[in-house]
């Protein structure tokens, strides 16, 4: 049984490999398993390769700990609560441009005290948050966090990975590991491809109302969010029975690209086009 769980990590985690991850360090070590620190940096924004060990510096340090069973994976984050601003570390990605989707993937370790992550935008040097995800845990545990994001060229998305803040707290550091950001899809009307959908939207050109009915209704809660032809998000809506509707009062006339995706696991259910009349 152990070793099935170890062949099934290995290829968990090459296959997300193949999903292009954004964030150069999110293991946290190179191939000859010492700590890798650079990338990342604490919130008195000093990289931390700076102190690049097992010491707190500035709330954050590295620890040998891990969720895998690879012994070849031994190095994780952790994080300790702070007072106001909270204890964090974060990473930065450049030239992402337009409205993108994208999943954080993160696992961690959060036993009696709340961790978790933040996603949103460096502008002008501030932190714009745009999603957060804060969870307990008592062993290692895999979180996910979807958003869309719009950027320009001068815009920065930040990851930052949370110990939340406490005054004066006995708050164990949080620890996180295999940090995974994915553009999941980018909301081009050239990019859509409806023939790949699992989604049936009809009428189509609509003129009242459009319906949008996905194949599988075995898959629980959904959200559907609708982008103009410039890709902003303009409407986002939730569903459990695989079905959509859209009233034309709710859009103005034209192109519109959708997006539907399993609220359980983040995936893209389905995507493509259509227009209201």
């Amino acid at each position: 049984m152990k070793k099935q769980i170890l062949i099934l990590f290995i290829l968990l985690h090459a296959t997300l490999g193949n999903g292009q991850n954004l964030i150069s360090n999110g293991r946290f070590q190179y191939p000859d398993l010492n700590p890798r620190c650079d990338g990342w940096f604490n919130l008195c924004g000093e990289e931390l390769t700076a102190h690049c060990d097992t010491n707190l510096n500035c709330y954050v340090g590295l620890v040998i700990d891990s969720p895998s069973w690879i012994p070849e994976d031994i190095w994780s984050l952790q994080v300790k609560a702070a007072f106001e601003p909270d204890g964090y570390a974060e990473t930065y990605i450049t030239g992402q441009t337009g409205t993108n989707i994208y999943t954080l993937t993160y696992w961690m370790n959060a036993k009696d005290w709340a961790g978790g992550a933040r996603i949103g935008t460096g502008k002008q040097n501030k932190f714009v948050e745009s999603q957060s995800r804060s969870d307990t845990c008592s062993s290692w545990s895999e979180f996910t966090l979807t958003d869309t994001i719009t950027t320009q060229a001068t815009d920065t998305i930040t990851v930052r990975l949370s110990a939340g803040s406490g005054d004066f707290c006995i708050c164990p550091p949080i620890r996180f590991a295999f940090i995974e950001l994915v553009k999941k899809a980018i909301n081009a009307v050239d990019d859509v491809n409806p023939v790949q959908s699992s989604i049936l939207a009809y009428p189509n050109p609509a003129q009242k109302e459009i319906k949008f009915e996905v194949k599988s209704k075995n898959q629980g809660s959904m959200t559907l969010e609708i982008f103009n032809s410039s890709g902003t998000p303009i409407l986002s809506k939730q569903c459990t029975d695989g079905l959509f509707l859209v009233n034309r009062s709710e859009l103005p006339g034209g192109l519109y690209i959708y997006c539907v995706t399993s609220d359980s696991d983040q995936i893209i259910v389905g995507r493509g086009k259509f227009v209201f009349d």
